[in-house]
């Protein structure tokens, strides 16, 4: 696995569901010598009924996003209270103008995040926005609908669409390895996961995308199609997998697709054909267990979201999950890595040659189940540049 230079903290988050708003990214190299905590200002969440239980809604939902916040350790807060009064009410909740941008620029702030809190009829809905202040320009938005009572669950998932767990700036050193608990959560069937501020299951029965080494040109595709897996009722599971190598077997080249132990027991056939290993001791010295097993056969959709040269793009297409005979995938186990979940996939007009020439990274997102048009058309409707292997299947 290759060394992360960086945690991407808010980064590309697609809104397929949220209005009028865009999307962005903000780099935060936590690795570089010259690493500073970036200078953020949150403007006090705005509620229209002043004076009443609803703006006490949006003191609430600041006070959370501010907690959030410093809990990274990787932001410098500037806090409105503290000589930002002028700044902050000249646009709290709106759309800020120049001369606001000036002034928190002033203050020393670099970000910029302003939001509002209505609560009506019985429904809530929280809006936030993080802005570049230098820039002037708006990175991610989204918005938020439910009861009074999802406020703290709408905040804390305020720019995050998955998790991505970045082990080698670390934690490795650290902790046990978390992919059993990524593969768990990667899978609809698993056990429930409770918000210890609501005591309300957080998608229950449903995939929460956990993607490795923070990989997040992995997380975005495995968010995009989780959701149109979601919306065409087929199993919604995806993982990120390692390009490790890949030989002739029958006449078609095979490539050798495995993971540390983050992939969903719905790609080995269910809990029956998954087992878990202490993770090996090179990549992982305090253990932890893997999520494993032997991907079954099957049609998938794979995809790669990448950034170069400043330009975005996807690059996707169709394969299939092979089956091989037990002596056939136990010596690729062992030439591998033995403990860890492997895929044995035929991606046509993708073999060696062609993929090494072209495929962005040594990361590869799959799911079972051909939705590459859907998959396209989401991208292109996001304007991301889209490419697609040659013999995709129909």
């Amino acid at each position: 696995m290759k060394k992360n230079l960086g945690i991407l903290f808010w980064a590309f988050l697609f809104l397929l569901s949220s209005a009028g708003f865009s999307w962005g990214k903000v780099y935060i190299d936590i690795t570089s010598p010259s690493f500073r905590k970036l200078p953020i200002a949150i403007a006090p969440f705005e509620s229209p009924a002043a004076g009443s239980g609803e703006m006490r809604l949006g003191e609430r939902a600041t006070d959370i996003l501010t907690h959030d916040l410093n809990l990274t350790g990787f932001f410098a807060l500037i806090e409105s209270r503290n000589g930002g009064g002028k700044a902050a009410q000249s646009q709290a909740g709106k759309t800020p103008q120049a001369e606001d941008f000036r002034n928190w620029g002033n203050l020393g702030a670099e970000a910029l995040i302003v939001g509002q809190v209505n609560f009506q009829d019985r429904s809530l809905t929280l809006e936030a926005r993080l802005y570049d202040v230098l820039k002037k320009d708006l990175i991610v938005g989204k918005r938020y609908r439910g009861e009074i009572t999802d406020l703290s669950r709408m905040v804390h998932r305020f720019g995050l669409g998955a998790i991505g767990i970045p082990y080698q700036i670390g934690l490795v050193r650290s902790v046990p390895a978390s992919d059993l608990a990524e593969g768990m959560l990667n899978n609809s069937d698993r056990p429930d996961v409770i918000d210890p501020e609501t005591n309300k299951i957080i998608r229950k029965g449903k995939v929460i995308v956990h993607y490795n080494e923070g990989d997040i040109g992995s997380g975005i595709p495995q968010v995009l199609m989780r959701d149109i897996y979601e919306q065409k009722g087929m199993p919604a599971e995806t993982t990120l997998h390692d390009i490790r190598w890949g030989r002739s077997y029958q006449g078609k080249f095979i490539w050798v697709f495995e993971i540390s132990g983050g992939a969903p027991p719905a790609h080995f056939g269910g809990w029956k054909n998954t087992k878990i290993y202490r993770q090996p001791k090179m990549y992982f010295p305090l253990g932890g267990g893997t999520c494993s097993g032997i991907s079954k056969p099957g049609v998938i959709t794979w995809a790669r979201f990448y950034e170069t040269f400043g330009e975005i793009g996807m690059d996707c297409g169709t394969g299939k999950v092979v089956q091989m005979p037990t002596s056939e995938v136990n010596d690729r186990l062992r030439k591998t890595t033995a403990e860890w979940p492997i895929a044995n996939v035929h991606i046509p007009g993708y073999d060696r040659d062609p993929l090494m020439a072209s495929h962005m990274s040594n990361h590869i997102t799959i799911g079972y189940g051909n939705i590459l048009h859907e998959l396209v058309a989401t991208c292109l409707h996001l304007g991301i540049p889209t490419r697609v292997t040659r013999f995709s299947l129909p």
